[in-house]
């Protein structure tokens, strides 16, 4: 057997894409700012109970109080998802991992998002 090194570079953003930048932000802000909330839940946000937490509940708890939440550059306009993208790929990020099914958003968003992103 051999071994070859996989020398790509990937990264995580959020993603939601409208052609309405705030109407972007509006669906999946805080589904992506849940997925930030529960990795680190273990380290900065509290004591975790299997069985019995419910890190929802406590999200929407504190929501409001958590800083922009990094990775939400691919939450907008097609324009500025584009130029967000380039300028990942200008510094030789090689694939970008898209988050857009955290928390509660609608599905028909996120196929509506990727449908614009495809175009």
């Amino acid at each position: 057997m051999g071994h070859s090194v996989n020398a790509n570079i990937a990264v995580l953003n959020g993603m939601m894409v409208n052609e309405n930048a705030e109407e972007a932000m509006r669906r999946v802000l805080d589904g992506f700012k849940f997925f930030g909330y529960s990795i680190a839940h273990y380290a900065v946000y509290g004591e975790h109970r299997p069985g019995r937490t419910n890190l929802w509940r406590h999200f929407q708890m504190i929501k409001d109080e958590m800083k922009q939440t990094p990775g939400s550059g691919s939450i907008g306009q097609p324009r500025s998802l584009r130029e967000h993208l380039m300028r990942y790929a200008d510094v030789g990020i090689d694939q970008m991992i898209f988050i857009p099914q955290c928390g509660m958003n609608k599905h028909e968003h996120i196929c509506e998002a990727l449908e614009l992103f495809a175009k």
